[in-house]
């Protein structure tokens, strides 16, 4: 392999590897990028992308447990059972206010109906849902109807409107060094706004959450309101931080 061959010749560092090297174009487009410290933006195929986007634009982010053992019925081992959501919206492309809707279950029942409803209420029938990493979302979405069949056409008509804005990173359609070839909304935010940051708050990441959110729910805790504030905060940046990622996206020079 391309690594094994790296290690022969005694290259472990990204900055040495040659420019003639055999790379595929999107390997050979994150070595440029880091070798050369420069920022890749294909601003072109940014904006095509961006043009499908319908207002108002509904940002979207779910929380989810998954226990090895079902805690109700209608789930299977290790299931995505989600229990939180975050969702800003910005009603137009002029709008100066967003619009911001949540929802965490905090008692020991299923959360998907609670949560389920809530959403209904506040997600409209036009506008595109834009999320970070399709593939969990729209997943979730049919696993709930699943379970709970009516929310079926509620689910279905979200999921036909999804947009991955995680996508114009994964085809390096933007590459920066220091996201260091992740991803990561939490790599990816920085890039775009430095006032707001994961660092510094008690829930900063996806896997805590959701055993913070299993021990407050089902074992009890003496700080409950102090948690529950905090899974509300982390879950409320992810989607503020779709919103600064697509303002940067679209403020591009």
């Amino acid at each position: 392999t391309k690594l094994d061959t790296l290690k022969e010749m005694e290259i472990f560092n990204v900055l040495d590897i040659p420019h003639d090297f055999e790379l595929t174009e999107l390997q050979r487009k994150q070595v440029d990028v880091a070798q050369s410290g420069k920022v890749f933006v294909d601003k072109t195929a940014i904006e095509d992308m961006l043009r499908y986007l319908v207002y108002p634009l509904y940002f979207l982010d779910y929380e989810s447990f998954n226990p090895a053992i079902p805690l109700f019925d209608g789930y299977k081992p290790f299931d995505q059972m989600t229990f939180q959501y975050s969702l800003h919206v910005k009603k137009n492309p002029d709008s100066q206010e967003l619009q911001h809707y949540e929802f965490l279950e905090t008692d020991p029942i299923d959360p998907i109906f609670n949560l389920a409803s809530s959403l209904k209420q506040h997600i409209g029938t036009h506008g595109s849902v834009i999320v970070w990493n399709q593939a969990f979302e729209s997943t979730q979405n049919k696993r709930m109807a699943q379970i709970h069949p009516e929310f079926n056409e509620f689910f279905e008509m979200v999921n036909s409107r999804i947009f991955d804005l995680m996508d114009v990173f994964r085809k390096l359609l933007y590459v920066d060094n220091r996201a260091k070839g992740s991803y990561s909304i939490k790599q990816i935010l920085p890039l775009f706004d430095n006032t707001l940051n994961y660092k510094e708050m008690s829930i900063g990441d996806g896997a805590t959450a959701m055993t913070t959110w299993n021990k407050l729910v089902h074992k009890g805790d003496g700080e409950s309101q102090i948690i529950r504030a905090d899974l509300l905060k982390y879950c409320g940046l992810d989607t503020l931080a779709m919103v600064k990622v697509l303002e940067g996206l679209n403020n591009l020079n």
